[in-house]
């Protein structure tokens, strides 16, 4: 959504004219972008800085390309971006240099992304109806819920962080209480 007037529109910069993208994902300052393409045989993830002037800072292989990577979301620091592909893999990469930090995998294919504002948790959605949720930095399995009927479509943290949202193909949009322990 827009909060404020919009004076003009104009385009920015052509990032890739050469493959298929899936997923994009921006954030700053400074402004940074993501997107995941498929390239001739694999899928990979494109990241760019963009200011003062673009800058791609990694191109990098994700997996194969029978397996769609459209989940993806920057950490709200903007430090890392996470992937969810259709192979169940979560990645977590460092956007300065794109190397890889993390790697957990999921038993089904992974549907839907999102990143708690505070950053420690990772949320996914899965073909399997599944909603998981993940430490945020290093994607360590936390938490397994099974309450949806059918393919989870979206999830979304709000922005205190004490609760999120699932959507899904069973036709229910559910929200989530989060608490967290103390001490």
């Amino acid at each position: 959504f827009v909060a404020a007037p919009v004076v003009s529109l104009s385009e920015r910069a052509v990032l890739d004219r050469s493959d298929f993208c899936y997923a994009a994902a921006a954030t700053s300052p400074p402004v940074g972008f993501a997107y995941t393409h498929l390239g001739a045989k694999q899928f990979r993830l494109g990241l760019w800085e963009l200011e003062p002037a673009p800058r791609r800072t990694a191109d990098l292989a994700l997996g194969a390309s029978e397996h769609d990577v459209e989940g993806l979301v920057f950490s709200p620091d903007g430090s890392l971006v996470a992937t969810a592909a259709r192979d169940g893999s979560l990645r977590i990469h460092e956007r300065a240099t794109g190397k890889q930090l993390a790697l957990a995998t999921a038993d089904e294919p992974l549907s839907a992304l999102a990143w708690s504002p505070d950053g420690e948790i990772l949320l996914t959605g899965s073909w399997d109806t599944q909603v998981r949720l993940w430490g945020g930095k290093v994607g360590k399995p936390l938490v397994t819920l099974e309450n949806h009927a059918d393919f989870v479509t979206g999830v979304t943290f709000n922005p205190a962080g004490d609760s999120f949202a699932t959507t899904s193909y069973d036709r229910t949009l559910k929200v989530w209480r989060l608490r967290k322990e103390t001490g």
